[in-house]
């Protein structure tokens, strides 16, 4: 009996377009579009020289280390620039920087009085660097000119190159990846969500053993087999089939695309069934607790799937990073977001710890959502033996 119902379910799932949509083709052309959106991204763009102004007056022409300084990184044209170069240079007068940062052809000016300033329009990127290049260079303006004081005069060829140097005390201890690139948590988002979209199967496969969804329902409640064990022959019928799905979708992401998972293939093929399997037991739970027609059903849970997954950050990083900060236990109860994660952390991180915390909630919500949908049929059952109990007395 469970291998019939196990093999017709297939078949049944086989012919159910919409569903194979949505859970096969949409994942595919989402990743497509993500990958023609990120493609700069994910290839790295080049650093872009940042356009400044030096007001250029008596008190800049008297600053002889920090002029050398300066005109050690930077041009003042663009067709000169080099990969050592920071800056592209304008020297000018105050009323000139003014129109320049006003038109907004440079980023922000220099000025010298007792130490160099910086003026800016806004706040951003370019701001900082300039900002944090004249601290650093400051810094060590004063430290040459309190050595030559305590010198009288004199530096050693050995002390000024030891201190021309800039030494790293941080120890690189990642997964052997160079860098991170982030574009990988959007694909590894989507991934996430078509896992939750398994979901809409669930649904389906509970409407075909509760007599008020439909026709097949009612043939299946005639006959003489448990709820329960109906139910999970077409669990484990529609668990292989949304597996194999999910391994195609990640198939094309990793080889097509060339989206990078790492080299942990048991780990990742776990995480990728593990978030099949949470998504098709949310389905089966949803479909037990809400009492609505199908339709209703498959919308809710495709509305949840793609609010997880927004909170996920498949739309943006920021979003994720703020529900982690203000509301973090939003993230642990968010499926999409724990699988996110998963792949993320077998991509980067040798301590694992994390992860099988990840793995460790997403089976924990498989055995709640599938406890809750068995506790929703037998009560439902027990109803319709009361209910027909007391037609015969009556």
């Amino acid at each position: 009996m469970f291998s019939r119902i196990f093999k017709y379910r297939i078949l049944t799932l086989l012919h159910s377009n919409d569903n194979i949509f949505w859970l096969l083709l949409f994942p595919i052309l989402l990743s497509v579009l993500f990958n023609l959106a990120l493609k700069d991204t994910m290839t790295g763009e080049a650093f872009e020289n940042i356009p400044i102004a030096v007001i250029d007056d008596e008190n800049f022409r008297n600053e002889v280390v920090m002029k050398s300084i300066l005109e050690t990184v930077s041009v003042t044209d663009e067709a000169a620039a080099d990969e050592k170069t920071m800056f592209t240079v304008r020297y000018v007068g105050t009323t000139e920087a003014e129109e320049l940062l006003e038109t907004g052809k440079i980023d922000g000016y220099i000025y010298f009085l007792q130490g160099s300033h910086l003026v800016i329009r806004e706040n951003g990127i370019s701001q900082t660097i300039i900002k944090t290049f004249l601290d650093i260079t400051e810094q060590k303006k004063d430290i040459y000119q309190t050595m030559l004081e305590n010198n009288n005069g004199s530096i050693s060829w050995e002390l000024m190159e030891s201190l021309s140097e800039s030494k790293e005390y941080i120890l690189d201890v990642s997964n052997g990846r160079d860098k991170a690139d982030t574009s990988l948590p959007f694909f590894y988002s989507i991934l996430g969500m078509a896992c939750l979209y398994s979901a809409s199967i669930g649904c389906l496969g509970l409407s075909n053993i509760q007599i008020n969804q439909s026709p097949v329902a009612k043939r299946n409640c005639m006959a003489p087999v448990k709820k329960i064990k109906l139910m999970l022959s077409d669990f484990a019928a529609y668990g292989v089939l949304c597996n194999i799905i999910i391994l195609i979708i990640f198939l094309f992401i990793s080889e097509v695309i060339g989206i990078d998972f790492g080299n942990r293939y048991g780990l990742i093929l776990l995480t990728s069934l593990t978030g099949s399997y949470t998504g098709l037991s949310f389905g089966y739970f949803i479909g037990a607790v809400v009492k609505s027609n199908m339709n209703i059903k498959f919308y809710l849970v495709t509305a949840v799937s793609m609010l997880w997954s927004f909170m996920a950050g498949m739309m943006s990083n920021t979003i994720k990073y703020m529900i982690n900060q203000h509301v973090w236990i939003l993230n642990r109860l968010n499926p999409v977001n724990l699988i996110t994660e998963s792949y993320y952390k077998l991509y980067y991180y040798k301590d694992l710890d994390k992860y099988y915390e990840n793995m460790i909630i997403l089976l924990g919500m498989i055995i709640f959502f599938l406890a809750g949908t068995a506790l929703v049929l037998r009560y439902q059952e027990q109803n319709i033996v009361r209910k027909g109990r007391k037609e015969v007395a009556a």
